[in-house]
């Protein structure tokens, strides 16, 4: 009976499935059609580690990433997630001047 709730309680474990929560925007805008190439945009990144669901191991702050990237104007931020079988990684990418 031990052995069968365990079991059980294992294969629970590994069909779990994960969620992710995205940061709340106010303003956000289409800007497929915009042409950036005359502008001279630095990038900043940060980016959170998860590892078999725990974490995150990092900050994934747009704060963060504006500073690593010694942006002090913000024109666009991008989000990336990467979701792998074991881990995952979460990236904030900020462009601005």
């Amino acid at each position: 009976m031990k052995r069968s709730l365990l079991l059980i309680a294992a294969a629970a474990m590994l069909m779990s499935a994960c969620t992710v929560i995205n940061p709340a925007a106010s303003n956000m805008v289409n800007i497929t059609g915009v042409n950036f190439t005359g502008y001279q945009l630095k990038k900043g990144e940060d980016c959170a580690m998860y590892v078999l669901g725990m974490g995150p191991f990092g900050t994934n702050s747009l704060i963060n990433a504006a500073k690593n990237g010694n942006v002090t104007r913000v024109a666009y931020v991008e989000y990336q997630f990467q979701n792998y079988f074991l881990f995952g990684k979460q990236c904030t990418e900020a462009y601005g001047q």
